[in-house]
């Protein structure tokens, strides 16, 4: 009785051992015990031998899956995730959750390390800490190739690093993935604009108004682009456009008055100039700038005086008197902005001012202040 019931006894340990590990490899429940004990290493060498004998055995490349993972090889991991889908569809959801698990894991890691360079003192250990960032952020696409938010920052610590080629690969990357991600078309141009490359930044942002027509980032970042490339009319077509969507955006009306300046329509400047002043009363660039224009309209209409020009002698008394008013208009703005920011270039403008408005006491001074006297 006692072998009978000995027997008994082991055929009961078989049922609960093949309750616990099912029909599987002796590898797989050499695995499974050590991975009860926590010890992973002797897990992954019984892992292998597991489904180098039989690869059919989807739950052991599953968990190998994990065991690569556990120290950072998300390349044989991805390949081992593949595999057990290949094997057993019907893992789906265990693949997605270990997936989920280590992209989010790599992820957080990536947005520690971007906010501890934050604190960092010096730019070596700063680059250190961004280095270890865009690691971990890389190892992301390994892990999952189709969530875009890794992409993203991969791109932000590449601008961060001065790496703006690099950092348009990803948004390319990005827009493959997704090709309708605005935002990203929008960052891509920026940095195309950046770089010069403003036939490029065209193209980008002509693409994201065909999804967006009112997209004012765009049709500005288009217009800016046309502007730096000196087509002046197809840049006053759009910033046009913007101001018609948005007649009160003061860096659109700083820009349309800027391109006036340029072309000498110093009026024209002056109106859209002041236009900004009405919004944003301290605008130190919209300040100095009307400064300028007043300065230049006296400056053209004293051209043809210095120049022995024939004329009336009515005519010249004329044109000298409103030149000397333009100068006059240009002095409380030429004073605005030095007090704003106290630049040499500006006293000497203003001495040149004080001078042919009759203040010669203000103008010698403004002229010694331009020299640091």
């Amino acid at each position: 009785m006692q072998r009978i019931h000995s027997i008994l006894l082991v055929s009961a340990l078989l049922v609960v051992l093949l309750m616990m590990f099912g029909c599987q490899s002796k590898e797989l429940t050499s695995a499974k015990v050590y991975i009860q004990q926590d010890d992973w290493t002797k897990a992954e060498e019984q892992l292998k031998q597991a489904v180098a004998t039989y690869p059919n055995e989807a739950e052991a490349h599953l968990l190998l899956a994990e065991a690569y993972a556990r120290r950072g090889n998300y390349v044989d991991m991805s390949k081992e995730l593949a595999t057990t889908l290949e094997v057993s569809p019907q893992l789906e959801e265990k693949v997605k959750v270990l997936k989920d698990k280590y992209w989010v894991q790599e992820f957080n890691n990536g947005v520690n390390k971007v906010k501890a360079s934050e604190s960092a003192t010096d730019d070596e250990t700063r680059n250190k800490i961004m280095l270890e960032a865009l690691a971990s952020f890389k190892d992301c696409p390994i892990i999952d190739p189709t969530r875009v938010d890794a992409h993203k920052n991969i791109a932000f610590v590449y601008i961060r690093m001065d790496s703006l080629a690099a950092a348009a690969k990803v948004y390319r990357q990005i827009l493959e993935i997704d090709p309708k991600d605005t935002e990203v078309m929008l960052r891509a141009g920026s940095i195309y604009y950046d770089e010069k490359k403003y036939d490029e930044c065209i193209d980008m942002m002509n693409k994201i108004l065909a999804i967006e027509p009112d997209n004012i980032e765009a049709i500005s970042q288009k217009a800016f682009s046309y502007d730096s490339m000196g087509k002046t009319d197809e840049a006053f077509a759009t910033y046009n456009d913007v101001l018609e969507k948005q007649p009160n955006n003061p860096d659109i009306i700083f820009n349309l008055g800027r391109l006036l300046f340029l072309q000498k329509k110093y009026e024209d400047a002056i109106k859209e100039f002041k236009r900004v002043l009405d919004i944003e009363p301290d605008d130190y660039d919209a300040t100095l700038n009307i400064g300028n224009a007043y300065l230049s309209l006296a400056e053209q209409k004293m051209k043809p005086l210095r120049e022995g020009a024939q004329m009336k002698k009515s005519e010249s008394e004329a044109m000298l008197a409103e030149a000397v008013e333009e100068y006059k208009n240009a002095i409380p703005f030429l004073e605005k902005a030095v007090s704003i920011k106290n630049d040499p270039s500006i006293w000497s403008n203003l001495g040149v001012a004080y001078i042919n408005a009759g203040m010669k006491e203000k103008g010698e001074e403004a002229f010694k202040k331009a020299d640091g006297n």
